[in-house]
């Protein structure tokens, strides 16, 4: 793994290359590391005198065994932005069953973006050729219930 001046190289790196997230988006954003674990994005600095016991923002990725995982919220947050590294989903029925927890086939490697019909719905992770969602349960079962309402043609 490459070594980095600062966090904020790092993660601009991290979504450059996995996610084809241009640079100039990171420039906008303030990281900060909590625990050596989890890292945090803002766009604003955080008010001096306030007490918190978790950093400003939104959690963007976790440092894991085998390097940075992205979190739905925050590939969610990227949207548009994601040009590479991501798994579109058009049919209901592919998308039901991966948020049910099953495998869908998938032709990528690793952390992806889940696409549903052009909006990024979280994260998820691919190995041997099979794509399983590691998007959060309880957004799983709203996105579920959203579509229940879509048919499919028969």
């Amino acid at each position: 793994m490459p070594a980095y001046e600062n966090l904020h190289d790092e993660v601009a790196a991290f979504f450059s290359s996995r996610f084809g997230v241009a640079r100039e988006v990171s420039e906008q954003l303030t990281f900060t590391e909590r625990g050596g674990e989890e890292i945090w994005a803002t766009t604003a600095p955080t008010p001096i005198g306030i007490a918190s016991s978790r950093p400003a923002g939104v959690r963007a990725l976790r440092r894991m065994p085998r390097g940075l995982k992205p979190t739905s919220v925050f590939l969610s947050l990227l949207g548009d932005r994601i040009t590479s590294g991501r798994m579109e989903i058009e049919d209901v029925n592919a998308m039901k069953r991966l948020l049910l927890g099953q495998p869908v086939p998938c032709t990528l490697d690793g952390y992806v973006a889940i696409s549903f019909r052009g909006d990024v719905l979280g994260c998820g992770a691919v190995r041997d050729g099979k794509a399983r969602a590691l998007i959060p349960t309880h957004k799983r079962r709203v996105l579920l219930g959203c579509l229940e309402s879509e048919q499919e043609p028969l």
